[in-house]
């Protein structure tokens, strides 16, 4: 088993433990099924998804067939609730937006 990095998931053993853990748990497409839903009505939730999304999705970590699907789906949810004003307050739009800029970083 090699080892890639420092943290606890850059090795080739926990990169099998999360293939094993989204194969009995299929959060990564909960997540996706998630950014589907129409921003206007279901933006907790989808801020929801996209908080696991922000926590687990890495090359390590995320399916790599899926990661970068669904960080620029992620990208445009949040970018649209921006637009479309989901948020008033300034404290969430400024941490709508730091979110965006991580979730752009890993693409």
């Amino acid at each position: 088993m090699g080892c890639w990095g420092p943290r606890p998931y850059e090795n080739d053993e926990a990169a099998d433990w999360f293939r094993d853990l989204w194969t009995d748990f299929p959060v990564p497409a909960k997540v996706e099924q998630t950014l589907l839903l129409d921003v206007e009505k279901n933006h907790n939730r989808i801020r929801a998804a996209i908080h696991v999304l922000l926590q687990l999705g890495d090359t390590y970590q995320w399916p790599i067939d899926d990661l970068d699907r669904h960080l620029g789906m992620a990208v445009d949810k949040l970018e649209e609730m921006l637009e479309e004003k989901v948020y008033h307050d300034r404290d969430t739009r400024r941490e709508v937006r730091r979110e965006i800029r991580i979730l752009k970083s890993r693409l």
